[in-house]
């Protein structure tokens, strides 16, 4: 018996899914715990419902994944407009997918990985940013929680200079 869900939005459950897809988590378990771990900042990143397990998984079963496909198609529309023109640029982001037991998440997930891609090579192209993706997904999984601008925080500084003996070294946080 489908019910919905007054506290978990389908805004709400895109985030968490494109939460899950820039921070490399593993499970709906895993993106509830890390997400409820700082629960002040959840506002911040654009949560406005409650973020359980059992919310989740209900709307994992019953959303409709034909809304993630919508959003899906409107992202590739605006990424194939700021891509048009650079047919060089062979930067795409890895898809990982946190698979479920229905068919219903799997396809909400595959689509929610999708317009996480496409929305950072949008913030690629917009903020003119020359990190590879790769590089914009590090430090978006690792700043998830900062309060500070993406445009800030994925600014093209030269800080961290290539030729740096330090390059390799471990740092907290990839900084």
């Amino acid at each position: 018996m489908r019910r919905s869900s007054r506290r978990f939005s389908a805004y709400d459950h895109f985030l968490a899914l494109c939460f899950g897809q820039l921070t490399y988590r593993e499970s709906l378990r895993d993106i509830v715990a890390c997400l409820n771990a700082r629960p002040s900042l959840q506002y911040h990143l654009g949560f406005r419902g409650h973020v359980t397990r059992t919310n989740f998984a209900y709307a994992n079963e019953w959303r409709d994944w034909r809304m993630f496909a919508a959003v899906a198609e409107g992202l590739i529309r605006r990424a194939s407009q700021l891509y048009r023109d650079d047919k060089s640029d062979p930067d795409f982001p890895r898809v990982v997918l946190a698979l479920d037991a229905s068919l219903n998440a799997i396809y909400c997930q595959i689509w929610t990985a999708i317009c996480t891609c496409l929305l950072v090579a949008i913030a690629k192209k917009e903020l003119k940013l020359e990190k590879s993706l790769y590089e914009i997904l590090q430090i978006l999984s690792v700043s998830a929680f900062e309060q500070r601008p993406v445009s800030e925080l994925l600014a093209n500084d030269d800080s961290s200079s290539k030729n740096d003996e330090s390059q390799n070294a471990p740092y907290l946080l990839g900084f």
